[in-house]
């Protein structure tokens, strides 16, 4: 069982997973119309969603959605519609275990107005969750009952961040919490 220090100031009832039929759903959920099951993603789709999101990134225009973009068509987070900027993130929590709901990457005209990504999670994942929080520099909270919510205030880079440090403890447990502590 988790030390409830672990959680730092996110309530107990945050965390958890909902029931299958939602988990699995393919119609889309309340929360986001375009949700997808992605409990798929282990650490070696991590790498390539990186790769994808870097590409996207390295766009003259990276919120531009010609869909003929020759240049994109086998790219998977543009294939699954997941902002680039917070894609990794969603690919770093899927492959720790945990279920994103949502996510946005911030940019002028869209919904949200900072980078964040909304997902469920088990209260088992809550050290390794903190842990990286802490060391991107982003924001862990609960949203109010089941779900947590991670994010930045104006940058995807410590969301990026966040993604590489949750990859980096559990690919590389030892080396990350020696670079903390270094």
């Amino acid at each position: 069982m988790t030390d409830t220090k672990d959680m730092g100031s996110i309530p107990r009832d945050a965390w958890g997973l909902p029931d299958e039929e939602t988990l699995s759903c393919t119609d889309g959920l309340v929360e986001n119309h375009h949700y997808r099951d992605l409990r798929w993603i282990d650490w070696g789709d991590y790498a390539d969603f990186v790769w994808c999101e870097d590409e996207i990134l390295s766009l003259d225009d990276p919120e531009a959605e010609d869909e003929d973009d020759e240049q994109l068509i086998d790219n998977q987070v543009w294939m699954l519609d997941i902002d680039p900027g917070v894609a990794s993130t969603v690919a770093a929590l899927a492959a720790l275990g945990a279920v994103p709901f949502t996510s946005c990457n911030g940019a002028a005209g869209h919904v949200e107005t900072h980078p964040l990504v909304g997902f469920w999670a088990e209260i088992d994942l809550a050290p390794q969750l903190s842990l990286a929080a802490k060391t991107a520099g982003v924001e862990l909270v609960g949203l109010g009952g089941m779900g947590l919510l991670v994010f930045h205030e104006y940058d995807c880079g410590p969301m990026i961040a966040f993604a590489e440090a949750l990859r980096d403890q559990t690919l590389h447990p030892h080396t990350s919490t020696d670079h903390e502590a270094g």
